[in-house]
């Protein structure tokens, strides 16, 4: 009887001792997960951060593209009313 008893104590410190280290691991696990999600949730913010202000690049460049193309409209029509306007001699 003592003798199981001496058994089922020591097999309880062996439970207790595995959960210990686990619960050990189970920490540094989740420890690790909260600094790549940092991470990760940091490189998204530059990567966002970097698409917006390409994007307003790329808005003010197609502004100015509609404006030059404006004016190569309006050098267009100008160049056609020269040509055909009666040449004075």
């Amino acid at each position: 009887m003592e003798m199981a008893i001496l058994i089922l104590l020591v097999i309880l410190i062996l439970l207790v001792l595995s959960s210990m280290f686990r619960t050990r691991d189970f920490g540094l696990a989740m420890e690790n997960t909260k600094r790549e999600l940092e991470t990760s949730k940091n490189l998204i913010s530059d990567h966002a951060i970097k698409t917006l202000d390409t994007m307003k690049d790329m808005g003010s460049t197609i502004e100015k593209i509609m404006q030059q193309q404006k004016e190569a409209q309006e050098l267009g029509n100008s160049l056609k009313y020269l040509l055909q306007t009666p040449k004075l001699r």
